[in-house]
């Protein structure tokens, strides 16, 4: 209590300002530490979240273009597998063996390559794509069941819906190398 009434009996000014000058200096130290550790912190989240987004993108874009190479690799081998067909219709017994044989070769290569699509992380396809791409995924079944019947003979119906599935990959093909473009002039920008 004596304390209590010395301090307050004995005010002089400078106790006063010194004190009150302590306060907001350090109110005022407090206020601009905060400030800067809110402006570092949005900095850095800014930052983080772009890093993020590069990934993202790189991830789309390496899957785009696992789908553009697969389809790619799998019209070259159903162009082959159309040539062998087409051979057929004019083949002699002999080399209509080899050439079946041949149509049954290409036919286990292109089930591998449908099978890698499964690789693709179809959570990482645009909405805008997700269309063209499950539309090839049922190529891929209509394409190993064509491969199965086809061995034995061919005829101009078969050759009519190779056509129409080939057409559908080039389609796709062209479509997705857009995009690719597109998103890799974003990635630069």
């Amino acid at each position: 209590m004596i304390l209590l009434n010395n301090l307050f009996s004995e005010s002089t000014i400078d106790a006063w300002i010194s004190g009150l000058g302590s306060f907001l200096g350090a109110l005022i130290a407090g206020i601009i530490t905060a400030g800067v550790a809110i402006w570092i912190m949005n900095r850095q989240r800014k930052h983080q979240e772009e890093i993020l987004k590069k990934q993202e993108l790189k991830e789309v874009l390496n899957n785009y273009k696992l789908i553009v190479s697969n389809i790619t690799i799998l019209l070259e081998f159903l162009d082959a597998i159309k040539g062998s067909i087409s051979f057929l219709k004019f083949s002699l017994y002999e080399t209509k063996t080899r050439t079946i044989n041949d149509i049954k070769d290409r036919g286990d290569e292109v089930k591998s390559i449908i099978l890698s699509f499964d690789r693709i992380n179809e959570s990482k396809i645009d909405k805008d794509i997700i269309n063209k791409y499950l539309e090839i995924r049922t190529n891929n079944i209509y394409i190993i069941n064509f491969i199965n019947t086809t061995n034995s003979g061919a005829n101009e119906e078969s050759l009519k819906r190779l056509n129409k599935y080939i057409n559908s990959y080039i389609s796709t093909r062209a479509t997705l190398i857009e995009k690719i473009n597109a998103l890799e002039d974003n990635k630069e920008k």
